[in-house]
């Protein structure tokens, strides 16, 4: 009868020890699960962090190609305005010796007008002529 009794207390105390194992494999099974979750998890932020650093690498040459085409453009505005400074330059030099040669015709033709003798009008009429062509030159 105490034997019985003594099979009966270790057949629960059995009974126990396998609920408290199933329950110890439920817990194994889901901390695996969120391992597994964890493991997924990680995986896909370490992806999102390369997909980021690509995208980031692919906005730094977009940036530096930028950059020298915004250097181009600023070397080539430089450029023309150094054109049209030079431009400006020779156009006021051109205006300056349209009005010497003006000047030239107005004494030419001056002195036409004011002179009678023959040779002096050749002379004043030749300066007249070259200054002309002159003008057509410029």
């Amino acid at each position: 009868n105490d034997l019985k009794q003594f099979l009966i207390e270790k057949d629960c105390e059995i009974y126990k020890i396998k609920e408290q194992c199933q329950s110890y494999q439920q817990d194994v099974e889901q901390y695996q699960h969120l391992l597994q979750q964890e493991r997924n998890q990680s995986s896909q932020q370490k992806q999102y962090i390369q997909n980021t650093d690509e995208q980031l690498g692919l906005l730094k040459g977009q940036i530096q190609q930028d950059s020298l085409r915004y250097e181009q453009i600023c070397q080539a505005i430089k450029e023309r305005d150094d054109l049209i400074n030079q431009l400006s330059f020779a156009l006021q030099d051109r205006d300056s010796q349209i009005l010497q040669l003006e000047q030239k015709l107005d004494a030419a033709g001056a002195a036409l007008s004011h002179h009678t003798g023959q040779t002096e009008n050749h002379t004043a009429y030749s300066e007249l002529r070259n200054a002309h062509a002159d003008l057509q030159n410029i």
